[in-house]
């Protein structure tokens, strides 16, 4: 039961559904989620309720993503829908590009059992493409969308770094508002914050992708303290 129940949890994170190709909402994943700790509750093992409300004390943040997703989803859909006109041919091009993308994730990370339906699933694109250059064009951009809500990265592993060191600290906060807040203080300070060393010492992240960033005055800077609206002599 635990085996599966695990399986089931891992499962619950996944943008897309593996057999069909439809793509998630986020009430969908919370109500699988729900389920599945429902089910690992009635494991009798203290290890295993002890995982189940770790998960669930985190419950209310696990899916921020798929908002993010939802927004750019919707400006997804509206051009495909311009572009076929017609709702049934979007929800199969949809689903069958998504499916194609899971498949060859899945491949990706070594689920070598996959790689036959993976190359299958690109067929299936490659032949609603055909001939049919705005619809290739919708296929890259329904695939961009679904990489950038891939949670687990060198980049973001390298974020989690930088942000450990200072969330150890500040491990209590009385809301959300307030971590929210402090996220957003980090972020400015780290993207204004010249590299020490190496071949991008003297320039901020901010800097070398071409971001301005201004003080209250409208004066640019490049110090973030300048910009909340500290002058250099305070």
């Amino acid at each position: 039961m635990l085996h599966f129940w695990v399986d089931c949890l891992h499962d619950a994170f996944e943008v897309v559904e593996l057999g069909t190709g439809a793509i998630r909402d986020a009430e969908t994943a919370r109500w699988y989620l729900a389920e599945i700790l429902t089910a690992l509750d009635t494991i009798d093992d203290q290890r295993v309720r002890s995982l189940a409300n770790y998960v669930r004390r985190q419950q209310h943040q696990l899916f921020t993503f798929h908002e993010w997703l939802d927004v750019d989803l919707a400006t997804w859909r509206r051009s495909a829908a311009e572009h076929f006109g017609d709702g049934e041919v979007v929800l199969l091009f949809e689903r069958t590009v998504a499916r194609a993308w899971r498949l060859q994730r899945g491949v990706t990370n070594g689920q070598r059992r996959l790689r036959h339906a993976a190359r299958r699933a690109e067929a299936e694109v490659a032949g609603l493409c055909q001939n049919d250059c705005r619809a290739r064009r919708l296929a890259l951009e329904l695939t961009a969308l679904l990489e950038e809500v891939v949670r687990t990265s060198s980049a973001s592993e390298c974020v989690n770094s930088i942000l450990a060191h200072f969330l150890w600290t500040k491990r209590h906060f009385p809301d959300r508002l307030s971590a929210q807040r402090f996220l957003n203080l980090l972020i400015l300070w780290h993207n204004m914050r010249p590299f020490a060393r190496g071949k991008r010492a003297g320039l901020s992240p901010f800097q070398i992708a071409g971001v301005r960033v201004f003080d209250p005055d409208g004066n640019e800077t490049d110090d973030w303290l300048a910009a909340l609206g500290y002058p250099a002599a305070a």
